[in-house]
């Protein structure tokens, strides 16, 4: 009837004493009901007494990352908060990186001058500045690579056409292009899987984008053999943009 017997005894306002915390995992609306059931029963919305609470971190950290901050969360369920100190003044890369892709998601204002406009706009910014120079700071190759990775734990979108029309997309693509010379081998540096339709990146490859996928192959210990990579998709392309940047395919490797 409930899914679980934690499930039950949270309907009568008990909070199960084993197992790891169900707040972990609480959508939304499940975070509403709670705050809408505390202020009803008279119980503390306070962070600082809610973090002595068993299991009270667990719900203040995935309001956070579902709402940006619990004051936030509070709002939401027609809570005024008692008073609200800006969530961004220590605030980690982590924090500011999450706060951006749920802003995304969400549809709210990616603008510096609108975003500043906000409350605790302005501290958001300047944790930005602190963190990464500036809120709009552009991303190295490390950096891409790692967004392209967590696209694929999470199964999002890796096709062309699809993150151009993403929030941000395009400025992800862009800086992409410039820094690896195409989409598709900042995905294959980053060792994702090209999705259907994707076109060979080694036509137009740059001689650091041959070297890079040289070295990949050789950390995933994959083929470096000449006539196994003859038989891969895009393996001829990429053997005949070697032998014209490096003279062979056996140069490239030497280099």
């Amino acid at each position: 009837m409930f899914g679980s017997w934690n499930a039950a005894l949270l309907e009568v306002g008990i909070e199960a004493t084993t197992g790891r915390s169900h707040w972990a995992d609480a959508l939304r609306d499940d975070i509403l009901a709670e705050i809408a059931r505390r202020e009803r029963a008279g119980e503390p919305l306070r962070t600082t007494k809610i973090l002595r609470e068993k299991r009270g971190r667990a719900l203040l950290d995935n309001a956070t990352r579902l709402f940006g901050s619990w004051n936030r969360a509070l709002r939401a369920a027609g809570v005024q908060p008692f008073k609200e100190n800006s969530p961004w003044g220590n605030a980690s890369k982590s924090d500011i990186l999450a706060e951006i892709r749920r802003r995304a998601k969400a549809g709210e204002t990616l603008q510096t001058t609108k975003v500043e406009r906000e409350k605790f706009g302005n501290p958001l910014m300047n944790r930005c500045r602190t963190l990464f120079g500036s809120w709009s700071a552009k991303a190295d190759k490390v950096q891409i690579l790692a967004e392209v990775r967590r696209r694929q734990r999470a199964r999002e979108t890796l096709h062309y056409s699809d993150v151009v029309r993403q929030p941000w997309g395009s400025a992800l693509l862009r800086r992409s292009e410039l820094l690896f010379g195409s989409w598709s081998v900042a995905l294959i540096t980053a060792g994702a899987e090209l999705p259907a339709g994707t076109f060979s990146p080694w036509p137009t490859a740059r001689k650091s984008d041959i070297l890079s996928e040289i070295r990949r192959r050789r950390r995933a210990q994959e083929s470096l053999r000449y006539a196994e990579i003859d038989n891969e998709q895009w393996g001829k392309p990429l053997l005949r943009r070697a032998k014209t940047l490096f003279g062979s395919w056996d140069s490239a490797l030497s280099a």
